[in-house]
């Protein structure tokens, strides 16, 4: 909840992915929640990677929580 501009998001998960996005006066919420849907299929395909021990976890991780949270500032 954004108090400064009365804008709220919920993101809707099934079996841990987001597959719904509902947002009021939030345009960021809404885009990350996109790309959050449209990039389900590679999310689930490298954490099968890591759990096959295809990858090594570290470069998984870095893909998954490093990156995302440096470029989104989270």
């Amino acid at each position: 909840e954004n108090p400064e501009t009365g804008g709220f998001s919920v993101f809707v998960l099934t079996n841990g992915r987001v597959n719904a996005v509902q947002c009021i006066n939030s345009p960021r919420d809404y885009m990350v929640g996109r790309q959050l849907i449209s990039h389900a299929v590679e999310i689930e395909a490298l954490r099968k990677l890591r759990t096959d021990g295809k990858i090594n976890g570290r470069v998984i991780d870095k893909i998954l929580q490093d990156n995302p949270s440096a470029f989104y500032g989270l």
